[in-house]
């Protein structure tokens, strides 16, 4: 970056578009999830030498390099910021919560301001998803310690689909098989929900 910061570019938030000079887009200079996983691979990095207590030098340029990192912004209308700037949405309620990976899975947003902007960002993207998307959602709103909005998602999970062929957008489920409704089925949901249990009780 011009100002010495670190970012992987060009990037995209996976499935996701917003729109520049009239048209709908998914690659943008950097983006907040790549972001976070390469801050995450960094702090993993670090933490993994400290345990081994290495010294090839792998800890010192993993701690500069983190150090370097583009930070998260959060947008005007208080919302984390999913690309390099704010941009308009093609679909302000999109399923995916990619550019919250920092919140969970990573557990790396831990600033006040930040978490806000979470849980901001939870609000407008609304409480609607396929299956897996309910699961990460349970998982986010867990890491934020709002155990209501977590649970109100278990339920909405827990809502039984008897239509296997049911098209998206749907408000996910749950088959008779207890199998995740996507539709069709996706492990991702059921896997997620069970994290989400973890977390809720871990919180």
């Amino acid at each position: 970056m011009p100002d010495g910061r670190l970012a992987i570019c060009p990037a995209t938030s996976p499935e996701n578009h917003f729109v520049f000079e009239n048209k709908a887009v998914s690659t943008a200079p950097y983006t907040a999830m790549v972001d976070q996983i390469a801050l995450d691979t960094f702090e993993t990095t670090i933490r993994i030498t400290e345990l081994f207590d290495e010294e090839s030098g792998l800890r010192e340029r993993a701690e500069k390099a983190a150090a370097r990192m583009e930070p998260l912004k959060i947008g005007e209308d208080g919302r984390l910021l999913e690309w390099d700037k704010e941009y308009p949405e093609t679909e302000p309620h999109h399923r995916h919560c990619s550019h919250l990976y920092g919140l969970y899975p990573a557990q790396l947003i831990r600033d006040p301001a930040l978490l806000e902007s979470c849980r901001q960002s939870l609000l407008a993207r609304g409480d609607d998803g396929t299956g897996w998307s309910l699961a990460w959602k349970i998982c986010l709103w867990a890491s934020i310690k709002d155990g209501d909005h977590a649970f109100s998602l278990i339920r909405k999970q827990l809502h039984f689909v008897t239509d296997p062929n049911a098209a998206y957008p749907s408000p996910g489920g749950t088959y008779a098989s207890l199998l995740c409704a996507h539709p069709p089925f996706q492990i991702d949901g059921n896997f997620g929900f069970t994290a989400g249990l973890a977390a809720m009780l871990l919180q």
